[in-house]
C-alpha cells in the first residue's frame, strides 16, 4: 500500500559506496536503494521497473494516483526486488525530507535519487500568471534543489543523482519557453552540484529525452505535432520510456563512476 508521508501541502548516511558491482550491487553488500520522484506513470513508471529489475529496491514517489504507483510496487516485487510507494510533493522542502525519510526508515540506506517529477505546461508565455509560473519552478527547479540537498545530508558515498531535463531546451519551439526555462535551471544545477557533492564520491548527470511516447503524450499534443516531432529523430519516430530508462538504470550504476555534471541528450538524434 501507499505510505503517506506527513507535511505541508500533501498531495499526493552511511559509508557504503558504490562498490564493484553493477546497477543494483554495492560489492558484498545490500542492494541498493533509489528514489524515484513522479514514478506512478511515463519515463518514471519505466525507470522505477528498469531499476527494479536491475536489484535495486525502488522508493516509487506519487502525488496523487496511489492506484498506479502500487502497481508498479507490484510489478517491481514479483521480478524479484523490493519497493514501497510513498505519496509526497516533493516541491515542499518538507514533503521531499519525509519521503527519503521513509526510504532510510524502509530500507536503511539512500544510494540513488532519480529527479523525475514535473509539471509541463506548454502554452505561449505572455499566457501565464505568477500562480502558473510560480508551480513550474517548485516543481522542476525546486525539488530538485531539495533533493539535491537532501543527497549531501543522507546518501550514501558513492551515491547518484540523475535529473530529468528535455531535449528541447536546445530548440526554440514556440509554447516552451517557461517549461524549457526551468529545464535549463536544471542543467545548470546539475553541472555546478557535480562539483559541490563530488568529495563524496556522488555523481551528478542529467538525461534529455527528446518526444517520447508516454500514455500523455500524444493526447496533450494532437497527431499533427507528434508527426512533426516523430520526423525530428533519425528514426522517423518517438523514444519509448524503456529507452530513457536504459540510460537513468546506466548512470545510476558502477559503470557511471567517471562520468559526472553531463547532460546525456537521448533523443534519436532529434538534436
Amino acid at each position: 500500500m501507499t505510505a503517506p508521508v506527513a507535511g505541508p501541502g500533501s498531495g499526493g548516511s552511511g559509508s557504503g559506496g558504490a562498490g564493484s558491482g553493477g546497477a543494483g550491487s554495492s560489492g558484498a553488500g545490500p542492494a541498493r536503494v533509489a528514489v524515484v520522484t513522479g514514478a506512478a506513470t511515463g519515463i518514471g513508471r519505466a525507470t522505477a521497473l528498469a531499476l527494479g529489475r536491475a536489484g535495486l529496491r525502488v522508493v516509487v514517489n506519487h502525488l496523487e494516483h496511489p492506484e498506479h504507483a502500487d502497481a508498479v510496487v507490484a510489478s517491481i516485487r514479483a521480478a524479484g526486488s523490493d519497493a514501497i510507494a510513498v505519496q509526497a510533493d516533493v516541491s515542499s522542502r518538507d514533503e521531499h525530507r519525509a519521503l527519503v525519510a521513509a526510504a532510510r526508515e524502509a530500507f536503511g540506506r539512500w544510494d540513488v535519487l532519480v529527479a523525475n517529477a514535473a509539471w509541463a505546461p506548454t502554452r505561449a508565455l505572455v499566457s501565464f500568471e505568477e500562480a502558473d509560473l510560480d508551480r513550474v519552478w517548485a516543481v522542476n527547479v525546486k525539488a530538485l534543489v531539495w533533493g539535491m540537498q537532501l543527497a549531501r545530508e543522507w546518501m550514501e558515498t558513492g551515491g547518484r543523482i540523475v535529473g530529468v531535463s528535455s531535449s528541447t531546451t536546445a530548440l526554440t519551439l514556440p509554447g516552451y519557453a517557461v517549461y524549457d526555462a526551468s529545464k535549463a535551471a536544471t542543467e545548470q544545477l546539475i553541472r555546478i552540484y557535480a562539483h559541490e557533492i563530488g568529495d563524496r564520491e556522488v555523481t551528478v548527470n542529467a538525461v534529455a529525452p527528446g518526444a517520447t511516447a508516454t500514455e500523455s503524450y500524444a493526447a496533450g499534443r494532437g497527431k499533427e505535432l507528434v508527426r512533426r516531432f516523430s520526423a525530428m529523430s533519425a528514426f522517423g519516430r518517438l523514444g519509448t520510456v524503456d529507452e530513457i530508462a536504459d540510460v537513468v538504470v546506466f548512470l545510476a550504476s558502477d559503470a557511471a563512476r567517471w562520468i559526472t555534471g553531463q547532460v546525456v541528450r537521448v533523443n534519436g538524434g532529434t538534436v
